[in-house]
């Protein structure tokens, strides 16, 4: 079948993507959700290059929620990999710092450390930002392993024993299932800054740190957690949603 749009795509076949310099949404009177873009640099040849064009598309909220979803799935993933030293000078967090140290010289010269080796006297300061989770590599699946008191408090429980799904709403337990399966699957550290927590009203900023742990270095089993958000926040679990800002990935 002959290709309709001859000129979205270049000679060999790829798309021609739009620098997008405007963007705008609404929604129309039946409910559906409306995106506006706008670009100079279009790849329709009967629009003259340079002057700013709009193109409008129609979906339903269930659309537009998916493509949310994969926004912040991209977002989550697409930051590149760094040595591990800047990536700790990059943590602002004194509580994250505190972590991340301790991690480092618990490895030793492997590549990250067993359950047993953190010891929870050289992070006791900044327990009640700690978190962790266990990875059944046969069932990917994540079990809470613990939780700190400022962790219980913003969720209303504690993580030991708890599933992903009863601790995170739908949408925010696709994420953080994406993140925690590629911490583990590509033994990598990540920290998210920026929006952390949206709690009733009010968005918190601050740091997340997810640090990879096994006894096999090659397959990890578990991921060592610590978040730290900037004003406290209201203990209104209902209203508890974890936010996924800018990321920072480092391979190990």
């Amino acid at each position: 079948m002959t290709d309709p749009k001859p000129w979205a795509r270049t000679p060999e076949g790829k798309v021609v993507l739009r620098l997008i310099e405007a963007w705008e949404a609404g929604v129309t009177e039946h409910g559906d959700i409306v995106m506006c873009f706008t670009s100079s640099q279009g790849n329709d040849p009967a629009v003259t290059q340079g002057v700013p064009s709009r193109s409008q598309f129609i979906c339903t909220p269930q659309d537009a929620r998916q493509i949310a979803q994969m926004l912040l799935r991209t977002l989550a993933f697409c930051e590149q990999p760094g040595d591990f030293a800047g990536f700790c000078e990059r943590i602002r967090s004194p509580a994250l710092q505190a972590v991340a140290r301790h991690w480092n010289r618990a490895r030793g010269s492997r590549r990250m450390p067993a359950w047993g080796d953190i010891q929870s006297e050289c992070i006791a300061p900044w327990l009640g930002a700690v978190w962790g989770y266990d990875y059944d590599r046969t069932e990917h699946s994540f079990t809470g392993r613990l939780s700190g008191a400022n962790i219980m408090q913003g969720f209303g429980r504690s993580f030991l024993g708890a599933k992903l799904h009863e601790l995170y709403q739908p949408h925010v337990m696709e994420i953080m299932q994406s993140v925690l399966v590629r911490v583990v699957s590509e033994r990598s550290c990540v920290r998210f800054s920026g929006d952390l927590v949206r709690a009733g009203d009010r968005v918190l900023q601050g740091e997340r740190l997810m640090l990879p742990m096994g006894d096999d270095p090659d397959h990890p089993d578990g991921v060592l957690g610590v978040s730290h958000w900037d004003h406290t926040a209201p203990t209104s679990p209902d209203s508890f949603e974890v936010l996924f800002d800018h990321a920072d990935w480092c391979k190990i």
